[in-house]
């Protein structure tokens, strides 16, 4: 089994696992990403799980030592690392899992782009207000464009420089392939 380990400041340890090996991760990660995402921005997670054997994307389950904190899947291309799901148990939100998991990434993809999506901020819906600032909070920057899928509006957001939309097209091209992407995307 893949695994990625990283240690922060403040001793806690986080461990990144490809859940490949494993029926019990693939089964914790589904739940998580089901329960955390809104159906109509959720890739089937069978085709996520399908890609992410190829070399173009990987599933983490992210776990403080024996606690199943949550999930991740990333999307690469060139130098550019996609935080495409992210997600952390409800029951440990406000922990500082997030921020913890952010500066880990970080930390194993030294000297890629991180990139993520965030839906566009409402005013009158306080949870996109705040988790823009959460992510500002963390380093990451508004990239200067946005992307429609399935009629939702998502701001992209970037650490350690820019990602122009041809580039962002170019890898989600690569990943889902033309003819999908030209139904999904605007």
């Amino acid at each position: 089994m893949h695994c990625v380990c990283m240690k922060s400041i403040d001793n806690r340890k986080l461990l990144f696992l490809d859940i490949h090996d494993s029926n019990d991760l693939i089964h914790k990660v589904q739940t998580l990403y089901e329960a955390s995402f809104p159906e109509d921005e959720q890739v089937p997670f069978e085709i996520l799980l399908e890609q992410s054997k190829n070399e173009i994307s990987d599933i983490y389950a992210i776990f403080d030592t024996d606690i199943f904190v949550g999930m991740l899947c990333t999307v690469y291309d060139a130098d550019i690392v996609f935080l495409w799901y992210l997600a952390v148990e409800k029951s440990l939100q406000g922990q500082g899992y997030g921020s913890q998991i952010l500066r880990d990434i970080a930390n194993i993809f030294t000297s890629q782009r991180l990139i993520l999506n965030i839906e566009e901020v409402d005013m009158h819906v306080i949870e996109t207000v705040k988790r823009k600032q959460f992510y500002v909070n963390n380093g990451y920057k508004e990239s200067g464009f946005k992307t429609e899928e399935y009629g939702v509006v998502y701001e992209m957001l970037s650490y350690r420089g820019k990602v122009t939309y041809a580039e962002y097209e170019r890898m989600m091209r690569k990943y889902s392939g033309d003819e999908v992407f030209e139904r999904i995307y605007k």
